[in-house]
């Protein structure tokens, strides 16, 4: 299938976060994150084993005062991988910096679902209570510097508790928030679902869809769109009083998002006649920043390679 809008290049980027995502924070702190000689720099040092590690360091100071620390660095310093880690260790802080464990209050001991006795096998019960423990560790909230300072982040700010995929994902990510939702509900926590789906609402409130994760390297490309399912199942969940004052905004933001999906000017939607179908599309022609290594030993420079990978 031909491609139906043509996707700005990575020259392109600063006017594609002003005008879709309409936020200066969010491009200053691109400037860090998504492109630019710093990290170039520290992604083909590989100074860490993953990727992503770099690209979820919060910056200890604004990020145009960092990159002109870098700039006032030799050749010679820049190219060194210890005086680069020197480099990052002093300006960044660590990953999972940017969040606060979410306090639990009226947590259930155990699922709904258990203590109605819906479950006979011991062995199936056990298995339920030891997920049902798990939401806690998973479960975070982003600190007030991110809403305060978000150009100093890569993580986007959010206004309710987040449930994390946990390992290396330090952010909640699209279309795993459908299973991680149904699991919530399930164990009777369906104000944490509540949130986790008005977060990803938010999402398309301030850029017109939701991102593949809660990043802003994450802002040039979305994952399967199920944030309809997701409001569904929780308006299902929710008492009648709280759903009757939820549910008409959640429908209105999912009208945008839908126009997302089925407008042209993302790639997206693809014309077959009387028939519209929906594919995935990056705007990008680099290496993605949390995989910068690997795309890059990948594609070799090759702006379409590039592309594909981020799809």
């Amino acid at each position: 299938l031909t491609r139906t809008a043509h996707p700005p290049t990575c020259a392109d980027l600063s006017l594609h976060i002003r005008t879709k995502m309409a936020s200066s924070s969010i491009e200053r702190a691109a400037a860090v994150y998504c492109r630019g000689a710093l990290l170039d720099a520290v992604q083909r040092a590989r100074l860490f084993d993953d990727a992503k590690h770099f690209v979820d360091m919060p910056l200890r100071r604004d990020p145009e005062e960092v990159l002109k620390a870098f700039d006032e660095l030799s050749s010679e310093d820049q190219a060194d991988p210890v005086k680069l880690r020197e480099f990052v260790d002093l300006h960044f802080e660590p990953p999972d910096a940017e969040l606060d464990p979410y306090v639990f209050y009226g947590w259930p001991d155990e699922p709904p679902f258990l203590a109605a006795g819906l479950v006979a096998d011991p062995a199936l019960c056990d298995f339920a209570r030891a997920l049902h423990r798990l939401w806690p560790t998973l479960c975070r909230v982003t600190k007030p510097a991110v809403a305060a300072t978000p150009w100093r982040y890569s993580a986007l700010p959010r206004a309710h508790p987040m449930v994390l995929p946990g390992g290396r994902f330090r952010e909640t990510y699209y279309w795993d928030s459908l299973w991680i939702v149904h699991g919530l509900l399930a164990c009777g926590l369906a104000d944490l679902a509540k949130g986790l789906v008005q977060n990803l609402l938010d999402d398309v409130d301030h850029f017109g869809f939701v991102p593949n994760g809660g990043r802003i390297y994450y802002l040039n490309r979305s994952q399967p769109p199920l944030l309809c399912a997701m409001v569904t199942a929780v308006e299902r969940a929710l008492d009648e009083a709280v759903s009757k004052e939820w549910l008409p905004k959640a429908v209105a933001t999912l009208k945008k998002e839908y126009a997302y999906w089925m407008g042209d000017e993302h790639g997206h939607a693809v014309r077959l006649g009387e028939f519209t179908l929906n594919r995935y599309n990056a705007n990008w022609d680099a290496p993605r920043p949390e995989s910068y290594w690997q795309d890059f030993d990948t594609a070799a420079g090759d702006a379409k390679g590039y592309r594909e990978l981020a799809r």
